[in-house]
Formats: C-alpha cells, sequence, structure tokens
C-alpha cells in the first residue's frame, strides 16, 4: 500500500450527475446484489438517478477513491409517516477493492448528518439478509435490526 491509499475518506452528495458515475453506479449495484434476490434495472438507473439529484426529498450520496472514481453509493429519501420524520438508506454499494477502507461509513455518516439536518424521528436502512460484514458496520454506527418484514410490489409500468 502507499501513502495515497491512507489519504482521509469522505462522503459528498452529488448535485450533477456525470455519465461515468452512472455507469459506476450500474457497476456496484450489479456487484453488490449479484448474489441476492433483489432485481436490479440498469438500463433505467440514469432516469433514476436524475430524478434523484432533482428531487427536494431524495439524494445520491458517494465516496470516491483519489482519482474521482465512485466506489461507494447510496440513496437517501425524506418520507412523512405517522412517528414523525423518517429517512430511508438504500442501495448501499461500495466496490469490493475498496471495501474495508471507510467508503461505506463515510456514505453512511453522511445519510446520518443528512437525516439529522431534516430532523428525522428515525432512519431506516435497508439490507440484504446475507450482507453479514455490512451489518457489523451499520451495527457499529447505531443502527438495530429489526424483524419486520418488508414486502413490495412493482408498478404493472415498472415491469415493461
Amino acid at each position: 500500500m502507499s501513502v495515497s491509499d491512507f489519504k482521509p475518506v469522505f462522503a459528498e452528495i452529488v448535485k450533477e450527475v456525470r455519465q461515468q458515475d452512472i455507469r459506476r453506479m450500474q457497476e456496484l449495484l450489479l456487484e453488490a446484489f449479484e448474489d441476492s434476490n433483489t432485481d436490479v434495472y440498469p438500463d433505467r438507473l440514469s432516469v433514476t438517478l436524475g430524478q434523484v439529484v432533482e428531487s427536494p426529498s431524495a439524494d445520491w450520496i458517494v465516496s470516491r477513491n483519489q482519482v474521482g472514481e465512485v466506489v461507494s453509493t447510496l440513496f437517501v429519501n425524506s418520507i412523512a409517516q405517522a412517528i414523525g420524520p423518517t429517512v430511508r438508506i438504500d442501495d448501499v454499494a461500495t466496490d469490493k477493492r475498496y471495501r474495508r477502507r471507510g467508503h461505506a461509513a463515510a456514505t453512511v455518516a453522511k445519510a446520518i448528518e443528512w437525516a439529522d439536518e431534516r430532523e428525522a424521528e428515525l432512519i431506516s436502512l435497508g439490507s440484504e439478509e446475507q450482507m453479514l460484514p455490512a451489518h457489523a458496520l451499520y451495527n457499529s454506527m447505531g443502527f438495530q435490526t429489526n424483524t419486520n418484514l418488508s414486502f413490495v410490489r412493482f408498478s404493472d409500468k415498472s415491469r415493461v
């Protein structure tokens, strides 16, 4: 390892969607979910990222390596619920070559900061059952496992 491998890791909110970032996000999501039951639709990702960046209630948070390539990413979304403002963190994905270097922790920490700025009462983070190393990270950052089941239903339009 070189000295440059030990530069501080930080995360940022994406303000402008660049084509190379879209391609990188597609790669990261496909890699992250290759062993799961989650369906990833990379062909829809550029539209989704544009909508997230333009939305007042959602953001795309990334961590980059020394040359500016996205190596860790997540989506964060604010939702109004009966218990009060809630923030949902989804699609946390980190390049296998950059795991255990602080990139995922930086993106989740930025998402927690984002939630605090919105005075969220609850932060919910979705994860696949088999992602045990990620679960250890989330637990170390104050998240607790719950036993709620999640149910999803895609619109007929999304199945086209």
